[in-house]
């Protein structure tokens, strides 16, 4: 297994971006009933915190980067104190941690100097697969049998994201490990805050390998509340939107302005936040913890002690379970409801593109109905112009005798037949045009019918339109 770790460990190595950051570290040392409370800490700034004749040695504070082999394995100033009889601490924990703004979080590097990982790596005993964990981007959960090898890394979620990687040793009782996280402020002090300052309050709890996990899952569980109660307002704002909750329409029943724009706008950026995979990556976590809470080879070699931590912590992560099954419910809710406003948003959607397609086809008839009526002018001027072709035809006919010159004077001379000319043109050109005319009238009133049934047919097919005034 060793011997796979190491190849594991090799073959990721070279494919990770490695970029050095500012540490934090982070001590809580539990000494013995017996223990008189005289540690011995020389330089060290430590609060401590008695309970009977018990004693806890507490220090946070900034780790330059000058000391961070000498904390690693425990030098110069970062010497473990001893009691007055020489006792080291008989359990607790020693923790590297990292606190990190919303924008540089990620997965992909991992946040340390290269030489400096892997020096922790080797002093502080992490589980190797740590290293696998940067490349994974749906997260990692790994609680191995003993569980003194523990990683656990989210998945680069919009609110939080997280990495923490512990090894316990027996024989000690200190965990030791790494913790970087994003200092999310929706809850009050920060998330990162709040594990730590739990992690000082519970200090006899602290030395447990599976505190930290637990802490964190409830952060997780926490930071899902968060989101659950975003998730609910934004679905909120879809349903009045989409009208469900009461939208501006107009007068057509249609969403007024950008209002389905808006509504799709929402309805995709809710559904990122639901299948963003936060709380998938919980239930992974709750199911990793309870697993590793069940009676395993730990049992064989902790002592009584170890064991009354570990049922306080599963009673813990039990309650917090109906937590996480209310936030899996309240998902399955959100899914349905934005189901919902999704199929009102597509028949908003479809009941708008009918009424654009019936006024394009309605419009497309009164251009057809239009252009006939061009046509029709054509043939009226067409027709006009016959109205002259009898005149010039009888002009033409009687040209020659109606006029001519007098053979006295040379002068212009009219026949005195000419009224002939009026009396056969006249009466032939009126009847004529109101031949045209009786045809006119008769096809204007036709165009006329077929308006109106055009328009009865409109207001028939989309509901809501108005006649044309």
């Amino acid at each position: 297994m060793a011997y796979l770790d190491d190849f594991s460990f090799n073959t990721y190595l070279p494919r990770c971006k490695f970029e050095a950051r500012d540490n934090m570290s982070l001590e809580i040392l539990n000494y013995e009933a017996n223990d008189p409370c005289c540690c011995q800490l020389g330089r060290r700034e430590a609060d401590i915190a008695k309970s009977g004749a018990a004693s806890t040695v507490i220090k946070d504070e900034a780790l330059p980067h000058e000391e961070f082999h000498d904390w690693l394995h425990q030098q110069g100033r970062h010497t473990l104190p001893v009691d007055t009889e020489g006792k080291t601490p008989s359990g607790g924990l020693r923790l590297l941690y990292q606190r990190w703004e919303k924008e540089d979080q990620t997965s992909l590097r991992v946040p340390f100097a290269k030489d400096a990982f892997l020096a922790m790596i080797e002093a502080l005993k992490l589980p190797k697969i740590f290293l696998e964990s940067y490349q994974s981007a749906g997260g990692m959960c790994h609680v191995n049998a003993r569980i003194t090898e523990i990683v656990i890394q989210t998945i680069n979620g919009r609110i939080s994201f997280w990495t923490l990687a512990l090894s316990y040793d027996p024989k000690t009782g200190i965990t030791s490990g790494f913790l970087g996280m994003t200092d999310y402020h929706g809850l009050g002090e920060g998330a990162l805050s709040t594990v730590l300052s739990c992690a000082k309050r519970a200090a006899r709890l602290a030395s447990h390998p599976l505190f930290l996990p637990t802490m964190m899952l409830v952060n997780q569980i926490l930071l899902t509340s968060v989101q659950s109660r975003l998730l609910l307002g934004m679905i909120l704002e879809v349903e009045k939107a989409t009208g469900a909750l009461g939208g501006d329409f107009d007068d057509d029943g249609i969403l007024a302005g950008n209002g389905l724009e808006e509504a799709h706008r929402k309805i995709v950026e809710v559904d990122a936040h639901l299948s963003g995979g936060f709380l998938d990556f919980e239930l992974r976590l709750l199911a990793c913890l309870r697993q590793s809470f069940e009676p395993g080879e730990y049992h064989l070699f902790f002592g009584p002690e170890f064991r009354r931590d570990h049922g306080e912590l599963q009673a813990m992560v039990d309650f917090h379970t109906e937590m996480s099954h209310g936030h899996e419910d309240a998902r399955k809710s959100y899914s349905r409801r934005l189901d919902l406003q999704l199929k009102i948003l597509y028949n908003l959607i479809a009941q708008r593109d009918s009424r654009i397609q019936h006024s394009v086809a309605y419009d497309s008839r009164r251009i057809a109905a239009a252009s006939k009526r061009d046509s029709s002018s054509m043939q009226t001027i067409a027709l006009l112009t016959i109205v002259f072709l009898p005149a010039t035809a009888v002009a033409a006919i009687f040209s020659m005798s109606p006029f001519f010159i007098a053979e006295s004077g040379g002068r212009m001379a009219v026949s005195a037949e000419f009224w002939i000319y009026w009396a056969v043109c006249i009466p032939l050109t009126l009847l004529v045009v109101l031949i045209w005319y009786l045809w006119f009238r008769r096809t204007r009133e036709r165009y006329r019918v077929e308006d109106k049934e055009m328009g009865d047919s409109q207001e028939g097919l989309i509901p809501g339109s108005r006649k044309e005034k």
